[in-house]
């Protein structure tokens, strides 16, 4: 990472602020980023604005679209200066462990964005950033995996300790690795979500997918041996939602004059910007969450396929439909497009408590998932 660069908040960042709302900037137009965006457009006390890599991917009434390539430093800073947010939330990724382990290099650019990190010590030091992370981090042979919980010193352990098997994780592991160094920062390590349809494309998770081959009638393989802690997208939402009400600070602009001189006066004289480093700590106090964000109870995709065929043969919308057992670890030499960690159940009982949020069992998210699906 590079130095920290010194540079006056521009002006117009005054009149966004006028309101008294949080700024947040969601990084990312995917699954999790729509269902974000639809619950902070609920809320009043946000000023809401997502990016996105191609025009006219999908729109939100009440939120701001922003054109944004994520590995471009030029693109990343016309969108944050256009924003200027109190809080991004980077849901971005190469998220194809397949088309990671093809091509590590543009995995690596997206999922360990330096020019998002980079810019924004430019542009917005003190802003609060949220990672969403992944449980593919995890080498999947030490079940159950705890996470660093509050401060920085136990989530650099916890990082330190993550041993990733594939492309796709040792890109997300290593932004986890950068962000020790941001004094405002929130990692949720995520599993597979389940739930409804994103609600603006109306894509959907293994749930759908499943439900979907299902009504084909043919006998439909699954792992029996691959383990997830398997989560309600919605509670991963609830516990952005709560991080944010825990932990943004909306930018209070000083006096424009005094800011500029003092910050003219920091690029000179190293004394002065230890100084203003001291007084942006007692604004904008440091936080460091490292948090999984899992379900309640590790299944397999076997598992949560029989309970998938459960819901729907008590509803009466399948029977005779077959499900087999596959065993992932005896397929491994079967060249799989990419390696995979077996069991990366994980301990989430720190997002519970520090978040002061229950755990959704999944089947509620699953009955969600195909309440919509029909």
């Amino acid at each position: 990472m590079t130095s920290r660069k010194v540079f006056a908040a521009p002006s117009g960042r005054n009149k966004a602020q006028a309101d008294g709302r949080v700024r947040v900037l969601v990084t990312g137009s995917g699954y999790v980023a729509q269902h974000l965006v639809a619950a902070l457009t609920k809320k009043k006390e946000a000023v809401v604005m997502y990016t996105h890599r191609r025009e006219g991917v999908w729109t939100c009434e009440g939120a701001g679209a922003l054109h944004m390539d994520i590995t471009d430093e030029t693109s990343v800073a016309k969108a944050l200066w256009r924003s200027l947010p109190d809080v991004v939330v980077n849901t971005a990724a190469m998220a194809s462990p397949k088309a990671c382990e093809a091509d590590p290099e543009a995995a690596t650019k997206t999922n360990c964005p330096l020019a998002l990190l980079e810019t924004m010590f430019a542009v917005v030091p003190d802003a609060l950033f949220v990672q969403l992370s992944t449980d593919i981090v995890l080498g999947g042979d030490e079940a159950p995996y705890g996470d660093g919980g509050q401060g920085v010193a136990a989530a650099a352990t916890a990082i330190d300790a993550a041993r990733p098997v594939n492309a796709y994780g040792r890109s997300k592991l290593a932004f986890e690795k950068c962000l020790l160094a941001w004094p405002r920062c929130a990692i949720l390590r995520c599993s597979n979500m389940v739930g409804p349809r994103a609600p603006f494309t109306g894509d959907g998770k293994f749930v759908q997918w499943l439900s979907s081959e299902l009504s084909k009638g043919e006998p439909v393989d699954l792992w029996r041996d691959e383990i997830r802690s398997f989560v309600d997208v919605r509670a991963v939402v609830d516990g952005i939602l709560r991080v944010i009400e825990l932990h943004a600070k909306r930018y209070e602009p000083a006096d424009t004059k005094a800011r500029a001189e003092a910050l003219d006066a920091a690029t000179k004289k190293p004394s002065e910007l230890a100084f203003r480093d001291r007084e942006a700590r007692r604004a904008y106090p440091p936080v460091f969450l490292h948090l999984n964000a899992g379900g309640p109870s590790p299944f397999s995709r076997l598992d949560l396929g029989r309970l998938v065929l459960q819901i729907l043969e008590q509803q009466q919308q399948q029977d005779n439909a077959t499900l087999n057992s596959v065993s992932r670890a005896a397929a491994a030499g079967a060249a799989l497009p990419y390696p995979s960690p077996l069991d990366v159940a994980m301990d989430s009982s720190n997002f519970e408590r520090h978040l002061g949020l229950r755990p959704v069992p999944v089947v509620e998210a699953v009955r969600a998932a195909l309440r919509e699906n029909n």
